[in-house]
C-alpha cells in the first residue's frame, strides 16, 4: 500500500519535458504533420489533454470549457489519421490548455490522495475493469511520456533543432 504523490509528481515532471520539446515550436508547425500517418504535434497535445480530462475531471462536452483540446476526434490514433484536426489556436494557447487540463487532473488525484491499490471511486474512469489508482496514475505518467518522444521525434522530422535532443 502507497501513496501515489511522487507518482504524480513524475507526471508533472513528464508535462514540464513536454512543455520543453514545444520551445521555439512555431504556430505553423503545431499542427502540421512531419510525415503521411503521424500525428501533428497539436494532435499529440490534445491526445493527452482529452485523456487526462475524460479519466479525472468528466467526458466531453458540447463547447468543452476545458478547451477546444478536450475533443473525442483526439481520443485515438487509428481513427484520425485519414482527417487530421487542426484548431485555430496556437503553441501557446494548446500549451495553456493543456496545462490546465493537467493541473486539474492531478488536483483531483492529489486532494483524494488514494492508496495505490484502491478503486476509483465515482468518476474516475479506469483504463480497464479492476483498474487501481495506482494502475491509472501509473500509466498517466507514462502516456506523457511517450507522446513528449514522439512530440521532440516529429519536430525532427521537421528538421527542427530541440534542446536536449
Amino acid at each position: 500500500m502507497a501513496s501515489l504523490i511522487a507518482v504524480v509528481d513524475a507526471w508533472d515532471m513528464g508535462h514540464w519535458e513536454f512543455g520543453e520539446a514545444l520551445d521555439g515550436l512555431a504556430d505553423a508547425d503545431l499542427w502540421r504533420r512531419p510525415a503521411p500517418g503521424l500525428w501533428s504535434i497539436g494532435e499529440l497535445m490534445g491526445h493527452m489533454a482529452y485523456w487526462e480530462a475524460t479519466r479525472f475531471t468528466g467526458p466531453v462536452v458540447e463547447g468543452d470549457p476545458r478547451g477546444a483540446l478536450v475533443d473525442a476526434r483526439f481520443r485515438y490514433y487509428d481513427p484520425s489519421v485519414p482527417e487530421p484536426v487542426v484548431l485555430p489556436i496556437g503553441v501557446a494557447e494548446a500549451a495553456a490548455q493543456l496545462g490546465a487540463v493537467h493541473a486539474a487532473a492531478a488536483k483531483v488525484v492529489r486532494e483524494a490522495d488514494p492508496d495505490s491499490e484502491d478503486k476509483p471511486g465515482e468518476g474516475i474512469v479506469g483504463m480497464w475493469d479492476g483498474a487501481t489508482w495506482g494502475d491509472l496514475v501509473k500509466y498517466m505518467a507514462f502516456h506523457v511520456g511517450y507522446h513528449t518522444g514522439q512530440a521532440y521525434s516529429a519536430r525532427h522530422l521537421m528538421g527542427h533543432a530541440t534542446k536536449d535532443n
